[in-house]
């Protein structure tokens, strides 16, 4: 293969990489506040209802599973094993309808933030 034909396929796998992984990307990151209250909002008569609160409570238990090891955000919050993730998902929205510099911030940490209020860690632990 000569230099140029080594240097368009550079080239080639530059811009694939690019486009692909800026969809990888995009996918992971995390809706806003907003966003999140828009798919926890959703009712049986919204024709994407059911598909968008699967989307709230999946988000919703990832980040519970998360605060079990690490902060989010810097933010730690303790959830009792018995909390069921339907309450979360109500103290979320509740957090948010009280809080609304939450709905520019990412969900995640909006959600680290609501919960840090109602289970905060011990001292120390």
């Amino acid at each position: 293969m000569n230099t140029s034909a080594l240097k368009a396929a550079g080239f080639a796998l530059i811009i694939t990489g690019a486009v692909f992984g800026g969809e990888a990307a995009q996918s992971s990151v995390h809706p806003s506040g907003e966003g999140f209250l828009y798919f926890c909002n959703a009712t049986t008569g919204d024709d994407d209802g059911d598909a968008r609160f699967i989307r709230c409570e999946t988000f919703v238990k990832e980040t519970r599973v998360a605060l079990l090891d690490t902060p989010v955000h810097g933010i730690r919050a303790c959830i009792p094993k018995e909390i069921s993730n339907l309450k979360l998902v109500f103290t979320a929205i509740r957090w948010l309808e009280d809080n609304a510099i939450g709905h520019s911030k990412e969900a995640d940490e909006v959600l680290a933030l609501a919960f840090a209020e109602v289970w905060p860690c011990p001292e120390g632990s």
